[in-house]
């Protein structure tokens, strides 16, 4: 499945947005969590198809709802820029800590620790933002 994903994705890159957009919907009504989380992106970056943030945010929610963490990370940004939903910082701040205990997401920790170096949703604490950039860039992390 992740296999399809990929050539899906390539195909949106490479002008075939049609094409790809009619394979991600027959994949993405399988639920599986990759094929969600892309075609979300795809959707949120206008590849192959109009920036739809609504259904991006959808999607994104339904494959973090499976416990997948790339798309806890990318739903956290659309709330960080209210995209498709009103700017929450807050609920960015609990996707990404939640991306991060899911899976080491590395920009959920990046992001957690521009949250706390500015006060973004969470009490401003620079002791917590050096904590966060601390594991970011430890091996625990996992590029997304």
């Amino acid at each position: 499945m992740a296999a399809i994903a990929i050539v899906l994705l390539w195909l949106g890159q490479a002008g075939f947005g049609i094409l790809a957009r009619s394979g991600y919907r027959l994949v993405a009504e399988q639920e599986d969590p990759p094929s969600l989380t892309n075609r979300g992106s795809m959707l949120e970056r206008g590849r192959g198809a109009s920036g739809d943030y609504g259904t991006a945010l959808r999607l994104f929610r339904l494959a973090a709802d499976q416990g997948y963490a790339p798309a806890m990370t990318d739903l956290a940004v659309m709330y960080e820029k209210g995209e498709g939903t009103p700017g929450d910082y807050a609920a960015a701040a609990n996707w990404n800590l939640e991306a991060w205990d899911r899976g080491g997401e590395k920009w959920a920790a990046y992001r957690l620790a521009n949250f706390y170096e500015n006060g973004l949703g969470v009490e401003k604490n620079q002791a917590v933002a050096n904590f966060w950039n601390t594991l970011a860039s430890s091996p625990a992390a996992m590029c997304g």
